[in-house]
């Protein structure tokens, strides 16, 4: 998937799920960071070989926003600083496993071991059905702001 439709999508999720701007933000922010953090100065081009692999596995990902998650209810944080950068970081991680979970439609990812793989190709990276979804996201996102006006279905984590 390109990066501009994991940022429409993943953000879209995020505020239609939260509402919650320091989560929104970490959201956007982590929507693209399994590949960023994949790059490889030495080679300009990701390959199948050299692409979607450890920072594509999910399961590290989910505990450690499991773990801040609960984390953060247990122990209320000192300060409004620290309240945002918690909500900030699990949108961040939620952004990583909302990446991988995108590209699991485009391809293949690890599964819950690093050795084996899920994910089915329900279309091609950069083909016109991905963009489609971008942009149904972008029209439910403001529908739900404007029109309707959306609850809070996480409001208890945040």
């Amino acid at each position: 998937m390109k990066w501009v439709n994991h940022r429409i999508i993943t953000t879209s999720i995020a505020f239609l799920l939260t509402q919650n701007i320091p989560f929104v933000l970490g959201a956007y922010a982590g929507s693209t960071l399994p590949d960023r953090l994949e790059a490889h100065k030495e080679r300009s081009s990701l390959t199948y070989y050299n692409h979607r692999q450890v920072t594509h596995w999910f399961i590290p990902y989910m505990i450690t926003f499991i773990f801040l998650a609960i984390l953060g209810l247990v122990i209320n944080p000192l300060s409004e600083i620290s309240l945002l950068l918690l909500k900030t970081i699990l949108g961040g991680i939620f952004g990583c496993i909302a990446h991988i979970a995108e590209d699991a439609v485009t391809g293949t990812v690890p599964g819950l071991t690093l050795h084996s793989r899920f994910g089915k190709t329900l279309f091609k990276t950069g083909d016109n059905k991905e963009y489609a979804i971008s942009a149904i996201c972008i029209l439910i996102t403001i529908i739900a702001f404007i029109i309707i006006g959306i609850s809070y279905p996480l409001q208890w984590l945040f």
